[in-house]
């Protein structure tokens, strides 16, 4: 990692320096004379930045020749305007952008021209330049190169590659892994991710001037949002980095806030009143706020020694060199207006470290990742041991609970059922006297409510038809025994009953229990059951039993109902009885239950 990032920074600056060197045909043009509007010989790169200069000024250059050229000459400039014009012996070269017009700015871009052959004289060759700039705003003429076209125009691609070309590649790079960061930003929720990503766009939004050669609204407010957006770059770079590596300082967050502050006073007294100086103050603090940051993060990387913090100190190390690098070379040096800045150039190193930031992260993330699933294997399979074992223990609780119950249940139905009756067999055994046909009665009642109670216990699986199958066939057997007619009836079309298990049981042993009561009781010799929908209201199963026989003298001495298990069974329904007498002197029950 640390040889990739400086490998990218060798070949910048070897890119930087190469072609600069003269060679025997090539002339290198340094000096001109102003012909207007005040006069004198200038040496270049004459900046008019610092200086404060804008407006029109005419430069002429002279150089001359052993012979004329054979092959075609040309003219390579690396910086010149805002606009201009050229002219080799009175004859116009080129013009680029109209006069008088503060939309366009070509002074961010390196020019070649062909020089036509037959302007080319042996002595006194002079090449006119009028320039047209603006106050503070990078307007001037840096020394150019006049020779063979083929010698000429390989410096200049060399230029327009790294400065041009190079600048729209950034562009696109930022812009492009700006949309990866946000999509990262939105599906991690990692803030240092969406910090990244307006870090790429404000950077496209800075490179764009060197590609722009017609701002899109008035120059001023393009430097406004130009340099802000330069400033928000070096902001979030710098914060992502201090995110990156955890720091949390409170220096930092005033370091970074005076420099907002700084931003927000001098950008704009430069954009519209095109002080000079307060841009060379403003870049002085950026360089400052640069290395103050970058010392945290050589300190963090002192402390944590760790790939990430290394990696992340290296690219501020590389980032911060090339601002020096382009602070020096503009300001303090003979040369600076005709050099190329590589500022520009530090989103790549920050994009080769939050690669390797992020390809680390990912490891570490995997690594975790299959050290969490075989922790949670293995806690699975812990757990799954002792659910296994907690649902046996529950199997076994419900099976003492369902025991426990249906011992609750027979003892009921055998308290209920069979309790008076064996209490009678008991009696007429202890007092004698008793009839054959008697005895014969009360035994063969005592079976029948044993059979009763064993088909009780039979398992309701939710069909409402076999259940009303199944009770229909044991009543019709034991009433038939009983020489006991069954006139059976069921017609609920529009309902459809659903019962759950115990309601299911519940209903059969109800009417077990009253043809166990006409039996015992009624001395009857038919039973009529039709179940229905009730008439009166919709969804309520109406059951009538009723039978022939002789009934009771009394109507509050009704045999059945009242009696508890009654009672438990219509609970367990939910439903309703009643009953009134027949005029055949029997009983009738009306039961109602909601489906």
């Amino acid at each position: 990692m640390l040889r990739a990032i400086v490998f990218i920074w060798c070949v910048l600056c070897s890119l930087v320096g190469f072609g600069q060197v003269a060679t025997a045909q090539v002339m290198r043009l340094d000096q001109a004379v102003i012909m207007a509007p005040q006069g004198g010989a200038v040496r270049l790169p004459d900046s008019w930045n610092k200086s404060g200069m804008q407006g029109t000024v005419v430069y002429e250059l002279g150089f001359d020749l052993q012979e004329i050229p054979a092959a075609p000459w040309g003219i390579y400039l690396p910086r010149v305007g805002n606009r201009f014009s050229i002219a080799l012996n009175g004859q116009e070269i080129a013009q680029l952008g109209l006069r008088n017009d503060p939309g366009s700015d070509y002074a961010q871009k390196p020019h070649y021209f062909f020089l036509p052959k037959d302007s080319l004289r042996l002595a006194g060759n002079q090449l006119t330049i009028t320039v047209q700039g603006d106050k503070a705003r990078y307007a001037g003429l840096a020394a150019l190169w006049v020779g063979p076209a083929d010698e000429v125009r390989s410096k200049f691609v060399v230029r327009e590659v790294l400065q041009t070309w190079g600048s729209f590649s950034i562009m696109l790079v930022a812009v492009v892994f700006g949309l990866i960061s946000a999509g990262l930003a939105y599906s991690t929720r990692d803030h240092s991710f969406t910090i990244f990503a307006v870090a790429c766009l404000m950077c496209a939004v800075r490179t764009s001037y060197a590609v722009v050669t017609h701002v899109p609204f008035h120059y001023s407010w393009w430097h406004l949002l130009v340099d802000t957006c330069f400033a928000g770059y070096l902001i979030c770079m710098c914060l992502f980095c201090t995110s990156a590596l955890g720091i949390r300082s409170q220096y930092v967050a005033w370091l970074t806030a005076a420099f907002a502050m700084v931003t927000a006073i001098l950008v704009p007294i430069y954009s519209f009143n095109h002080n000079a100086v307060a841009r060379q103050i403003w870049l002085l603090s950026m360089v400052v706020y640069s290395i103050s940051v970058f010392t945290f993060v050589i300190h963090t990387w002192y402390k944590q020694r760790s790939a990430a913090a290394q990696t992340l100190a290296i690219a501020a190390a590389l980032s911060i060199s090339l601002a020096v690098h382009d602070h020096i070379l503009v300001f303090y040096t003979t040369d600076g207006y005709g050099s190329m800045a590589l500022a520009r150039y530090s989103l790549l190193t920050f994009l080769v470290a939050m690669g390797w930031v992020l390809v680390d992260r990912s490891n570490k993330q995997m690594h975790a990742e299959r050290n969490y699933r075989k922790q949670l294997a293995v806690e699975l399979e812990t757990r799954t041991l002792e659910l296994s074992a907690q649902f046996k223990k529950q199997e076994q609780f419900i099976l003492q609970a369902v025991q426990h119950q249906e011992q609750t249940r027979l003892m009921q139905d055998l308290h209920d059922s069979m309790g008076l009756q064996l209490n009678t067999l008991l009696v007429m055994a202890e007092k004698g006297g008793f009839r054959p046909d008697e005895l014969t009665l009360e035994v063969r009642t005592a079976i029948e409510q044993m059979r009763m109670l064993v088909d009780g216990a039979q398992v309701f699986d939710g069909n409402f038809e076999e259940l009303l199958g199944h009770i229909r066939h044991r009543i019709e057997s034991r009433l038939k025994r009983c020489d006991i007619a069954l006139q059976w009836h069921a017609d609920y079309a529009g309902l459809e009953p659903k019962l759950n298990e115990r309601a299911g049981k519940a209903l059969q042993r109800l009417i077990f229990e009253l043809c166990t009561n006409v039996i015992k009781h009624a001395k009857a010799t038919a039973v009529q059951l039709h179940i229905t929908a009730a008439p009166d209201h919709r969804g309520v199963l109406q059951i009538l039993f009723s039978d022939n026989g002789v009934g009771l003298a009394e109507p509050t001495q009704s045999y059945g109902m009242g009696t508890t298990s009654m009672r438990h069974r219509l609970e367990e329904l939910n439903a309703t009885a009643t009953h009134t007498t027949t005029q055949q002197g029997g009983f009738q029950y009306q039961i109602r239950i909601p489906c």
